[in-house]
């Protein structure tokens, strides 16, 4: 239960769209069209199937539409006392908790930079999840989550996230 003391903080990251994700999205709507030229062709050659054919031209536009949605990716970091929920939002329309961290648990905390990326990259975690945009200032968070081992979260950098983690990690886990 909240009470007047509590400190709440919320950060949104909008993941931005990769030359991968143009790729996927534009495989996607070549794909949904050549079904649908398919449909139509099949529907001129027998009319008898016009009312099945528009059926399925409908699905398969709406289809690409929710398959093209799902590459916009969004995460929410939210800090409520010594607790950071980071949840991955996916089309603006589904929501999922991809973990929940003890912010007094870190064992490592830090700016993720190209030395920090790679010292990391010798480590064997368990888990690993990236909320930052390659372009973006970033800083990582390294703990031991009950089920899921070792895990290894990098955030994009907010000034307020910045300062909500400082006050809430150990101060022996800093590094600079």
């Amino acid at each position: 239960m909240q009470g007047f003391n509590d400190s709440i903080y919320e950060q949104l990251i909008k993941i931005q769209p990769t030359k991968k994700d143009w790729l996927l999205t534009a495989g996607i709507w070549v794909g949904a069209f050549a079904l649908i030229y398919g449909a139509v062709l099949t529907a001129l050659r027998t009319p008898a199937l016009l009312g099945l054919m528009i059926m399925a031209i409908i699905l398969i536009f709406w289809g690409a539409i929710k398959l093209a949605a799902r590459l916009n990716i969004e995460y929410e970091a939210i800090i409520v006392n010594n607790e950071m929920d980071i949840d991955k939002i996916i089309a603006k329309s589904s929501r999922k908790r991809m973990v929940t961290i003890k912010l007094n648990a870190v064992e490592e905390y830090g700016a993720f930079n190209k030395q920090a990326a790679t010292k990391l990259a010798n480590k064997n975690f368990d888990f690993k999840l990236y909320c930052s945009n390659p372009s973006s200032e970033a800083v990582y968070l390294i703990y031991r989550h009950p089920k899921k081992g070792l895990c290894l979260v990098v955030i994009e950098k907010g000034e307020r996230l910045e300062t909500e983690l400082l006050r809430s990690v150990p101060r022996t886990v800093v590094v600079k």
